[in-house]
């Protein structure tokens, strides 16, 4: 059991150190003018490049949760992606009752930072992506299947 709830941690872990390093790596190059469209409406091709990448970290996070977790049944691996879609969408009710994205088309001088937090992203982007979230840790479930057959 203890076993198993480290693995959940670490696998989540896993998940947002990936997500924050290439999104941040991303901004870097690619800059505000790319993420955003007027003020801080996040815009498609910023859409588009989280995508992958949140795909990927939780297919790391789904893997780092399989081989910490060594369950025949891979059930810490569903308890990560059943905590990904419960989070996630927590996340997105609370987006879609405090966001304004009337507010947020105004354009405004705001610093990277300041537009980062208060980044507006489509509400159909917020319900969508727990359940990426959650096929990329079942995948990475099965990725951890795949390389040991111990698993």
């Amino acid at each position: 059991m203890l076993r198993g709830a480290v693995a959940v941690i670490a696998g989540y872990l896993s998940l947002g150190a990936w997500t924050a390093l290439v999104s941040t790596i991303a901004w870097e190059v690619l800059g505000a003018e790319f993420a955003f469209n007027e003020g801080v409406l996040v815009s498609a091709g910023w859409i588009l490049l989280l995508f992958p990448v949140i795909l990927a970290g939780a297919a790391l996070g789904g893997f780092v949760t399989a081989i910490l977790g060594r369950s025949p049944t891979n059930s810490p691996v569903r308890i990560l992606g059943g905590l990904v879609v419960a989070l996630w969408l927590v996340s997105a009710v609370i987006h879609l009752m405090v966001d304004d994205p009337a507010a947020a088309a105004a354009p405004s001088g705001l610093s990277a930072g300041e537009a980062a937090r208060q980044a507006v992203f489509p509400a159909w982007y917020n319900f969508t992506i727990p359940f990426v979230g959650l096929a990329g840790v079942l995948w990475g479930g099965k990725l951890r299947a795949r390389v040991s057959p111990r698993a």
